[in-house]
């Protein structure tokens, strides 16, 4: 006999994970799909060993160990997380919905659409000598800064911590590169990263990458003298955002705007039983934080429960 799930969940992110918690606990027969190897997002498949500092009541936590501390509340709950499991179309049929997916369709009587971005991929700067061993637009591993000379580049949290990262594991030098005087990230942690020795370039370009053996030499040049000036590092981390695929949601049917869905009050799309939450929902270029999608889950799981049980209390005035 097929299983229609209460609730399918696309999306094993902090707030697919979060959804999946909740929903458990409402005790709605939750499924969670994951189209990567592993639970938690960009937590695992961007930054696993940077540490997140901005999540309350822990102030230091790896990236990697907050997303296995989320996948094993949502399983201790009985939230169910299948993994390589990319979902390829959403219909419905009935009254419920199939969601078919790379090992079979699965039935529910409704969704929540936690994929983030979407397919994504890092923006590349499009420079000469960008491909190759030494360019990281993931975070390397802690060990690989040891000794060496890198240049990040970026003006968002993301640059900045990892300029802070390779300081902290011992690199020899840290440059960070920047097309503006000011500064996306944090305030807390560029402050940081001013006293702790990173050598601030701004507002420069990097345009030129070239090699010499292990070596990497660099161009950059100035944005507002033109001056041009030009080093030697080991290693590159270029974090300048991220390309999003949205092909998949409007493929759905959704309404969107700005690369983003449209919700309503209750975290439903425009079409019924369908709902989102995360950065799916958060237009380009708007503030993204694991709270803020933790807390967008936490309406939109309340808002199927309502979907689904219409609750006395629902209709109470």
């Amino acid at each position: 006999m097929t299983t229609i799930y209460d609730l399918i969940i696309v999306g094993a992110g902090p707030a697919g994970l979060t959804a999946g918690i909740l929903s458990a606990e409402r005790h709605l027969n939750t499924l969670v799909l994951e189209a990567q190897k592993n639970p938690g997002g960009q937590l695992v498949s961007l930054y696993p060993d940077k540490n997140i500092y901005d999540y309350p009541g822990i102030s230091e936590i790896p990236a990697r160990d907050l997303a296995d501390s989320m996948t094993t509340h949502a399983q201790k709950l009985g939230a169910v997380i299948q993994t390589e499991t990319p979902v390829k179309t959403l219909k419905r049929v009935d009254d419920h919905f199939v969601l078919e997916t790379s090992i079979g369709p699965f039935e529910t009587k409704s969704v929540l659409l936690a994929i983030g971005i979407g397919l994504f991929q890092p923006q590349k700067l499009g420079i000469p000598g960008e491909e190759g061993d030494g360019i990281y637009y993931k975070f390397p591993q802690s060990h690989e800064f040891e000794g060496k000379r890198v240049l990040c580049v970026g003006g968002g949290d993301t640059a900045i911590e990892a300029a802070h990262m390779a300081l902290t594991n011992h690199a020899a030098k840290v440059y960070l590169v920047h097309r503006r005087n000011d500064f996306r990230a944090v305030e807390k942690s560029l402050y940081e990263l001013q006293k702790s020795g990173c050598i601030f370039l701004t507002p420069f370009e990097l345009t030129d990458i070239r090699r010499n053996g292990k070596e990497k030499d660099v161009q950059l040049i100035n944005k507002e003298t033109s001056e041009v000036q030009k080093l030697s590092v080991d290693l590159i981390c270029i974090h300048v955002g991220l390309i999003s695929d949205a092909s998949l949601i409007e493929t759905w049917g959704l309404t969107s705007t700005q690369h983003a869905v449209i919700v309503d009050e209750n975290y439903q799309t425009s079409e019924p039983g369908i709902f989102a939450c995360g950065d799916i929902i958060i237009p380009q270029g708007e503030y993204k934080r694991i709270t803020i999608a933790q807390g967008q889950a936490a309406q939109a799981v309340h808002g199927v429960y309502k979907y689904l049980k219409n609750p006395y209390w629902n209709n109470t005035r």
